[in-house]
C-alpha cells in the first residue's frame, strides 16, 4: 500500500500531545449513540477515520439497516473493499488512510430496489438469499471477487444458497460484472441442514481458492474470469464446515474448517494443483427442489443452469496432504512467510508451522485473553489479521465481552507478545484487516455502520503474555515448555516471573486508568 510510514504516524501523534491536542486536526470525533463513548486515542492506538455510506450519501440512510451492514473489509494495494451486505461491495481508496474516498460500488441492487426492500417487510427474508449480498470480497490484478452468504428459506421464492460474482475492476470507479460461480447444491439447503453457501476465499495468480462450508474446498482458474474453470474441489461434510481458503507456500493452501457441531475445528493443508477428489461424499442425493432461474428478478446476470455440482477434470488424487485439529477455529491467516498459519479460535488464536504439509504443526496458542478484565474474557474471535510481524485480534464479532483490539508482536511466531494494552472501541468487531500500521474494522453496532480505521502501535513494547491473564502453550510441538508452564523463553521459567510479570502488568493498568480512565 502507499500510505503514510509508521514513522510519520508517531511524530505526528507526538506533536499532538505536545501541543496539548485531544483529536487530530480536520477529523471531528465522530459522534456516537446509545451513550457510548467517542473513540478514544491513546499513545497506543489511534483512531484516525470513520467512513459511512450515510456519510458519503444522506439517502442510504433511510434503507434498512441490516440491508447496510458492513459484514466485512479486505485491504488490496491502495483500496479497501467493503462488503456492506445488500448495499454491495464500496470500493474506497485508503492511500491516505486518515481520509478514505469512495471511488466505485459493485452491487446487484439499486438504491430504488433497497428503498423497496426497505418498504416491504415480507422481502426481507429473502437478505440470506440468492441473490443475496455482499458478504466477502477479495480482488487482484483488475478482477473483484464477491461471495454472498445465504441458505434457503422455505417460506420464500427465492433460491439459496449464495455463490462468487467476478468482477472486472481494471476501472474500480466502474466494476463490471463478468461471470458467477454458482454454489454447490444439497439436498437440505436451509440453516439447519447443509451449509454450502460460499464464505472467505483468496485471488491470487490468476487463481480463486474458495471455501463453501460443509460444500468443501474449491479452486478456479480465473485467468479468464468471463469463464472460470474448475481445477479441483474437495469435501466431507460430516466433518468439516470450511471458513476460509488462503495460498500457502511450497505449493499449497490452506483452509481452516469452523468448530460448530459436528464438524470439527482443524486447519488444513492441500496441494495448490488440478485433481479430483476419489470416491467424494454425495451433497445431494436427490435433485434439489429448486433449481436457478435463468433470469433473477433484479435483472443481474442471469444464474448458471448447468449442473452445479461438476466433475474437476480427470488429474491425479486430491486429497489433503496433512490437518491438525485447532479447537475454536474460524478464520485463517497466512504469514509472510508462507509458512505460518494464524488461526482464531473464538477464545483467542492459535499459530501453526505449516512448512512440512504433511505434519502441520501447533507452535502456539492464546486463549482466555483479557481474563483479568473487569469484563473479560475476550469472546467470539472470529478473525485476525496479519501484517509484517505483527498480528491483529479484535472482538467480539458478536454480542458480549470487552469489545475492542488487542496486537502481538509475531516476529517469533512460536512465542506471540502482545504489544502495549488494549483498545477499547464502541463497537463489536466482526472483521477487520490490518495493512501497514493502520487496522480497517467494521463497526456494526453504530449507527451508520462504518468502516473505522485505527493507527496501531508501530514501535509499542511486546510484554510477556502471563499478564493477560490468559492461558499460553508455546513450543515446535505445541507442548509447554518446562517451568512454571504458563510461557517460554527470555527467562520466563525463572520461579516466580509469573507472579512479578502480573504485579507488573497491574502497575501499568493502574498508571492508564489514572492518566486517561482505561484498564
Amino acid at each position: 500500500m502507499v500510505l503514510k510510514s509508521r514513522a510519520e504516524g508517531v511524530r505526528r501523534r507526538a506533536l499532538l500531545r505536545a501541543a496539548g491536542a485531544l483529536a487530530l486536526p480536520g477529523i471531528a470525533a465522530p459522534a456516537v449513540a446509545d451513550g457510548m463513548a467517542s473513540p478514544a486515542s491513546t499513545d497506543e492506538f489511534s483512531e484516525v477515520a470513520r467512513w459511512s455510506i450515510p456519510g458519503y450519501d444522506d439517502r442510504w440512510g433511510a434503507i434498512w439497516r441490516y440491508a447496510r451492514t458492513l459484514h466485512d473489509v479486505t485491504v488490496v494495494d491502495e483500496y479497501a473493499y467493503c462488503a456492506f451486505w445488500e448495499a454491495g461491495t464500496w470500493i474506497l481508496d485508503v492511500s491516505d488512510p486518515t481520509s478514505p474516498e469512495f471511488v466505485g460500488r459493485a452491487g446487484h441492487y439499486s438504491l430504488e430496489e433497497l428503498e423497496e426492500l426497505t418498504a416491504d417487510v415480507s422481502r426481507q427474508r429473502a437478505r440470506l438469499e440468492a441473490p443475496g449480498n455482499a458478504h466477502y470480497a477479495h480482488a487482484e490484478g483488475g478482477r473483484l471477487a464477491v461471495g454472498a452468504e445465504g441458505w434457503d428459506d422455505p417460506y420464500t421464492d427465492a433460491r439459496g444458497p449464495g455463490g462468487i460474482r467476478l468482477y472486472d475492476v481494471s476501472d474500480p470507479s466502474d466494476p463490471e460484472e463478468v461471470s458467477a460461480i454458482p454454489p454447490p447444491r444439497a439436498e437440505n439447503e436451509a440453516r439447519p441442514g447443509t451449509w454450502v453457501t460460499a464464505h472467505n476465499f483468496e485471488l491470487r495468480d490468476d487463481r480463486l481458492y474458495s471455501s463453501w462450508y460443509q460444500g468443501g474446498v474449491k479452486v478456479h482458474d480465473v485467468s479468464d474470469p468471463s469463464n472460470p474453470e474448475l481445477l479441483a474441489w474437495w469435501r466431507d461434510p460430516s466433518v468439516a464446515r470450511f471458513w476460509t481458503a488462503q495460498v500457502a507456500a511450497g505449493g499449497t493452501f490452506v483452509a481452516s474448517s469452523y468448530d460448530r457441531g459436528e464438524t470439527e475445528g482443524r486447519l488444513y493443508v492441500f496441494p495448490d494443483r488440478p485433481g479430483r477428489q476419489p470416491d467424494p461424499p454425495s451433497l445431494v442425493d436427490r435433485p434439489p427442489t429448486r433449481t436457478p432461474t435463468s433470469t433473477p428478478e433484479n435483472g443481474t446476470t442471469p444464474g448458471p443452469t448447468t449442473t452445479p455440482n461438476p466433475t474437476p477434470p480427470a488429474e491425479e488424487p486430491f486429497e489433503p496432504l496433512g490437518s491438525v485439529a485447532v479447537e475454536g477455529a474460524a478464520e485463517a491467516v497466512v504469514g509472510p512467510d508462507g509458512e505460518t498459519v494464524y488461526v482464531a479460535a473464538t477464545d483467542g488464536f492459535v499459530v501453526v508451522d505449516v512448512s512440512d504439509p504433511t505434519n502441520p504443526t501447533v507452535l502456539a496458542e492464546r486463549r482466555g485473553l483479557l481474563a483479568d478484565h473487569p469484563d473479560g474474557p475476550l469472546e467470539a474471535v472470529l478473525d485476525v489479521a496479519v501484517d509484517g510481524d505483527r498480528l491483529l485480534v479484535p472482538a467480539p464479532a458478536r454480542r458480549g465481552s470487552p469489545k475492542g483490539l488487542l496486537l502481538y508482536d509475531v516476529s517469533d511466531p512460536a512465542d506471540p507478545r502482545r504489544v502495549d494494552g488494549f483498545h477499547e472501541f464502541p463497537s463489536r468487531i466482526h472483521n477487520a484487516d490490518l495493512a501497514d500500521g493502520y487496522a480497517f474494522l467494521t463497526a456494526n453496532e453504530l449507527p451508520d455502520q462504518p468502516m473505522a480505521v485505527v493507527e496501531v502501535p508501530s514501535d509499542g513494547e511486546a510484554t510477556p503474555t502471563a499478564t493477560s491473564g490468559g492461558t499460553t502453550t508455546t513450543g515446535r510441538t505445541g507442548t509447554p515448555p518446562a517451568g512454571d508452564g504458563t510461557n517460554s523463553g527470555d527467562g520466563r521459567s525463572v520461579p516466580g516471573f509469573g507472579a512479578l510479570a502480573a504485579l507488573a502488568g497491574l502497575g501499568v493498568g493502574a498508571y492508564r486508568y489514572l492518566r486517561d480512565g482505561t484498564g
